[in-house]
């Protein structure tokens, strides 16, 4: 049978967010650095599993289930590995080549790539030695033989074919080294070196495997690119590697921050003088991939750019990415003459520390400090700016919290801010729209009354209350529709499979309904108490809506004899009903034999209510 590579396995756990998967089938909810949630692989009546994202491992303390993201969707779906490898790349956004029989072969392209940039690496590490013109470079920029090593910092000689050379020696096609982006063709044919005279600095995944290469000139001022990276390939990906998360990531997590910087120089001298919870975006802009494992280990991320031109545009760039992701932002943009790799060589590593505490902002005062807002039209750009950003929020409380903050700060009120029309593309500042469905902002979440909040919490922490439900449901009664849908799909559960599964309504319901059950508080009953409350709510919500149905008759005007005598009798009715049911409230609230007595008298109320209602819509 066809299987995916080690290595790309590999590759897709350390990009998958664990949380992110799980909580396609199964609410989750943080508790410190883990997440806590309901057990699906047995009866658990109490969240017992706990799930910890910088691991990437999950693990029932209850039953004893645990393991990789892998093994919880193939246990979960009772699927086979290939099948889970494809949901997991599907929920992560990760591309998977087709597993055909022709897959072989990208398999051994991959492994071919790999084992060319090791021999590349070997190669890059071994020229320096030789190289003074690298070494010097190398003294002046304070790096040492430590760091060089721990980074794999070599030297590319000023050759046309040294390495495409050491390559055919090693058994290797020079269209292989084309393939692996060490070398280019030359359109009179035959290759050549890709990388010459450039001072090398080798791109490590996750799992420490070479990947690719950024290749940096010694001598400025040149018509030469600064900076020359590795093209894509099949090993290499620029949207999903991160330079120098290998390396960062204990720090990242043991923090709970994470410092972004431009260029690679910019993070070895960070990290060299101890600032190691650092990373670098190589050769690309920040993308949604890089966000997402960015916060599976920190809370708070310190986007630190350049202060020109370009500098200022990626930090817009990685402001949009970013906000969906719920992470505390903060912008530090230098003066134009500064750089952080310059920075912490000239003042150290507390004066850059110092900058972080002191200068770096939230997105609000960054966009106010970065738009301008004398005109009325510029304003307006500045607040729709705003909104588009706070829109992104997934997290409803986190967008409520901004709203309030962007309110409270610049004169515009909360409800225009709330509702103000975004600009796709605001004057001025160019920022692209987005071009996707799935990258607009999602829907605002849903609010349930207090009672039907209650009574959704209570339903999904006791799966025995469906067979009840199944019995008595009436959609009439209940005010939110969005509840009505949540409960119908629950009760087509229970139709299909004789019990209730909270894991299998997950998997059908939309992402707000999702968020609305992970919103609820984490409550325990007892099975009497459970059965008490799911009598009293319903009870409860029928008087509510009962209620409704006693204003709507007082606000008739009957026109004839026959209309006066149809409303007279339906009020009637509806108040013996009302009288009723707080007969069935006050068994409830009894002792011995109450919820029984109570049962009874509620049973008789139910067969007459939905006769009540259909005469109320047709009179």
């Amino acid at each position: 049978m066809a299987r995916y590579s080690e290595e790309l396995i590999a590759q897709l756990k350390a990009n998958a967010d664990i949380v992110s998967v799980l909580q396609t089938f199964v609410p989750l909810r943080q508790r410190g650095k883990s997440w806590l949630g309901i057990c699906p692989f047995h009866d658990d009546r109490s969240p017992s599993m706990y799930v910890t994202p910088s691991m990437g491992i999950f693990k029932c303390f209850a039953c004893g289930a645990g393991g990789d993201v892998f093994k919880f969707v193939m246990d979960h779906e009772k699927i086979d590995f290939n099948s889970a490898v494809e949901m997991v790349a599907q929920e992560s956004g990760f591309s998977l080549p087709t597993l055909k029989a022709e897959n072989k072969a990208e398999m051994e392209d991959r492994a071919i790539v790999l084992a060319l940039n090791e021999l590349a690496h070997e190669y890059f590490c071994e020229q320096i030695k030789h190289a003074k013109t690298a070494q010097d470079y190398i003294a002046r920029r304070g790096v040492s033989a430590e760091i060089c090593e721990r980074f794999g910092i070599g030297y590319a000689p000023d050759n046309w074919d040294s390495l495409v050379s050491l390559a055919a020696s090693r058994g290797f096609s020079p269209k292989q080294c084309v393939l692996a982006g060490l070398a280019n063709e030359k359109d009179a044919g035959g290759v050549v070196d890709k990388f010459r005279g450039r001072l090398m600095i080798s791109i490590q995944s996750l799992t420490n495997k070479i990947v690719g290469f950024g290749g940096r000139i010694m001598v400025d001022g040149t018509n030469a690119p600064k900076y020359m990276n590795s093209p894509e390939t099949p090993l290499y990906h620029k949207s999903d590697i991160l330079f120098g998360l290998n390396h960062a990531r204990q720090s990242i997590e043991k923090s709970g921050e994470v410092i972004v910087v431009e260029g690679y120089f910019d993070l070895i001298s960070l990290y060299q003088a101890g600032i190691q919870n650092v990373v670098a975006v190589s050769g690309t802009a920040l993308t949604e991939q890089h966000a997402r494992l960015l916060a599976r280990y920190a809370k708070r991320i310190f986007l630190v750019f350049d202060g020109d031109g370009p500098g200022r545009k990626a930090a817009r760039k990685s402001l949009e990415t970013l906000m969906p992701m719920g992470m505390e932002i903060r912008i530090l943009v230098l003066p134009d003459e500064d750089d952080p790799d310059e920075l912490v060589r000239e003042k150290g590593a507390q004066a850059f520390r110092d900058l972080l505490q002191t200068r770096a902002r939230d997105f609000l005062d960054h966009l106010s400090a970065e738009l301008p807002q004398r005109t009325p039209e510029e304003r307006t750009v500045f607040h729709s700016e705003i909104r588009r950003l706070i829109a992104a929020i997934r997290d409803p409380l986190l967008k409520q919290e901004y709203l309030n903050l962007a309110t409270q700060r610049y004169p515009v009120s909360r409800q225009l801010m709330a509702s103000m029309p975004t600009l796709s593309r605001p004057p001025k500042i160019k920022l692209p729209a987005p071009t996707d469905e799935n990258e607009m902002p999602p829907p605002e979440a849903i609010i349930l009354s207090p009672i039907e909040s209650r009574f959704l919490n209570l339903m999904t922490r006791n799966p025995f209350l469906w067979k009840a439900l199944h019995a008595w449901f009436d959609p009439d009664i209940f005010e939110s529709r969005t509840l009505v849908e949540l409960l119908d799909s629950g009760l087509a559960i229970y139709e299909e499979d004789g019990a209730f599964d909270l894991a299998k309504l997950s998997l059908r319901l939309p992402n707000t309904s999702l968020d609305l059950i992970q919103r609820l508080p984490e409550e325990t009953w007892n099975a009497e108490t459970a059965q008490k409350e799911f009598l009293a709510t319903l009870v409860q919500i029928t008087i509510f809506r009962l209620g409704r149905a006693r204003q709507s008759l007082q606000a008739r005007t009957p026109e004839t004899s026959e209309q006066l005598r149809i409303v007279t009798e339906l009020r009637l009715e509806c108040n013996r009903f009302v009288k009723q049911l707080e007969v069935v409230k006050i068994k409830l609230a009894g002792e011995a034999d109450s919820l029984q007595s109570a049962s009874l008298l509620w049973a008789g109320l139910r067969e007459g209510l939905p006769k009540f209602f259909s005469k109320m819509i047709n009179a």
